[in-house]
């Protein structure tokens, strides 16, 4: 077996245990998912959604360093109608920056107790 072949096959198997640890763990309420802000919501980040919805867990979207974008009604409105097609995602997109403190209070209240 050369490398290429064992980073594949090490790869299922970490994506196996990750989805028999999402299925059967019965305290898991949320995941949140955190996507670069900069970077809009990529193939991986859907690879990862996909994968949510397949195991029917709830997962909210997260986007950091919105400090570092232009617009950021722009870039919420992209990551909006990227979301639509998925069906466990929560419809409502936080934006938070840690640099300056946004929205961060927000995620603390809502979610934790």
């Amino acid at each position: 077996m050369d490398l290429l072949e064992l980073l594949k096959k090490k790869i299922r198997e970490w994506s196996n245990l990750s989805k028999f640890y999402l299925q059967n763990r019965s305290n898991l309420r949320r995941v949140f998912l955190l996507i670069d802000s900069r970077h809009n919501i990529k193939d991986s980040d859907k690879e990862i959604m996909s994968m949510l919805d397949e195991c029917a867990v709830s997962y909210q979207i997260v986007l950091t360093k919105i400090d570092k974008v232009i617009n950021e009604e722009d870039v919420l409105l992209k990551a909006k109608n990227s979301i639509q097609k998925f069906i466990a995602v929560h419809p409502e997109i936080h934006s938070t920056s840690s640099h300056k403190g946004k929205g961060l209070e927000d995620l603390r209240n809502q979610y934790l107790p």
